[in-house]
């Protein structure tokens, strides 16, 4: 059965780690982490295909508020009256080899009068897992729509403009399984579209069947737009959407409107699938020649305005 987990934004391949763009930080040196873990608790520390790793740690904020408003728009971080402290947490274990899953967790501590949290979750060991040491790798709080801070392991690329954080005492041991490192399948001759074309508030239903050995963590698909008068083959406008598992049909599902009357078509640029261990196909950049056979069928896939 495939599953899609629903991440904010987020797409994380865990050793691939993309925080926001900076401009410059304030400080002549990295500031400290605004949040520290301790009393990590595992269930064993030795693990195989079948098992379920279950863990607990304790997040305590020591100056997150403290953190955005001093170097919010240096880290990209609009931090604004709006702001509620911390919603979401990411954790990333990952292993020594680049393999990574994401689980989340919510946040109930920072801005109280008890700034920690105790994280509690389970992490299935399965097949797909790469075997050898796992730790964790990074944690992400999601504090606004667009606002993201990541501590990250002192074990990674020693960017300038990452928070990092040692980690100490959250590593395992996995045996006897063997790495996924294969893509998703997408199926091209399964691109389908219940409308070619659509009215004012009219809706067209765009399906793709994706394959994968491993669970699939997310689907999605862009289109271009084109105003009436582009007669060019480059969109004016192009948006991307999350596109849901219809069990039942064995397929991805999204739902394409868009005016009519400002935009004469769409048509779809790309795919992008990935699996729960970050193996993706279709990258967010142009397809590459060895790739043409996925652009091709993509463009014959278009929405006209009636």
């Amino acid at each position: 059965m495939r599953r899609k987990k629903k991440h904010l934004f987020i797409i994380c391949v865990c050793m691939l780690i993309m925080l926001f763009p900076v401009m410059e930080v304030k400080a002549e040196k990295l500031p400290a982490s605004p949040v520290t873990v301790t009393d990590v608790k595992f269930n064993g520390d030795t693990f195989y295909a079948g098992d379920t790793l279950k863990y607990s740690f304790v997040i305590e904020d020591v100056g997150i508020d403290k953190f955005v408003k001093e170097y919010g728009y240096d880290w990209s971080f609009e931090y604004t009256k709006k702001s509620k402290g911390v919603k979401t947490i990411h954790v990333c274990w990952a292993s020594s080899v680049g393999q990574g899953v994401v689980v989340s967790h919510k946040w109930t501590g920072t801005n109280t009068k008890n700034p920690r949290i105790k994280i509690e979750g389970e992490l299935p060991i399965k097949k797909g897992m790469s075997p050898g040491q796992w730790k964790l790798k990074y944690i992400q709080l999601v504090i606004d729509e667009d606002s993201n801070l990541e501590i990250v392991d002192v074990d990674e690329d020693d960017y300038s403009f990452v928070l990092k954080y040692d980690f100490i005492g959250t590593d395992f041991l996995v045996k006897g399984t063997k790495a996924d490192v294969q893509a998703p399948t997408i199926k091209l001759n399964s691109l389908k579209l219940s409308k070619r074309r659509i009215k004012k508030n009219q809706k067209s239903k765009f399906s793709v069947k994706v394959k994968d050995d491993s669970d699939i963590q997310e689907v999605t698909c862009e289109f271009g737009l084109f105003k009436w008068g582009n007669d060019t083959k480059q969109y004016d406008k192009m948006f991307y959407g999350t596109m849901k598992y219809n069990k039942k049909k064995k397929r991805y599902e999204y739902n394409v409107k868009y005016n009519t009357k400002k935009y004469k078509k769409a048509q779809l640029i790309r795919v992008v699938a990935e699996d729960e261990f970050g193996n993706r196909k279709g990258n967010y950049g142009d397809y590459t020649s060895s790739d043409r056979k996925y652009y091709d069928a993509y463009k014959r896939i278009m929405i006209y305005s009636k």
